[in-house]
C-alpha cells in the first residue's frame, strides 16, 4: 500500500497516452525502490523517467521518493530537445 501510494498520478498530453502499472515481484509485505515519474514542462514537452533503488525496506521507499523529487526538479523547465 505504502509503494502504491507513493507513485504520481500520470498526466495528459495531447501527443502521447500514457499507462502504468506497478506490479511487485513479491508478495511479501516489503517496499521497495522502483519509481517512475512523468510530467509536463511548462513548453509542453513531456519528462518520463524510470529508476529503482537498491533495497527492498522502508528506507528504500523513502531514498526513491527523494529521488523521484530531485529528478523532478532538476529537469522542470529544463529546455533541452532530445533528437533522434
Amino acid at each position: 500500500m505504502l509503494q502504491h501510494s507513493m507513485l504520481p498520478v500520470l498526466p495528459e498530453s495531447p501527443r502521447v497516452q500514457l499507462a502504468a502499472r506497478y506490479q511487485p515481484v513479491a508478495d511479501r509485505v516489503e517496499v521497495g525502490g522502483d519509481w517512475y515519474d512523468a510530467f509536463v514542462q511548462p513548453d509542453g514537452d513531456l519528462v518520463v523517467a524510470i529508476g529503482d533503488v537498491a533495497g527492498h525496506d522502508i528506507e528504500a521507499a523513502a531514498t526513491m521518493g527523494q529521488l523521484r523529487n530531485l529528478v523532478r526538479g532538476n529537469a522542470f523547465g529544463r529546455t533541452t530537445r532530445w533528437t533522434s
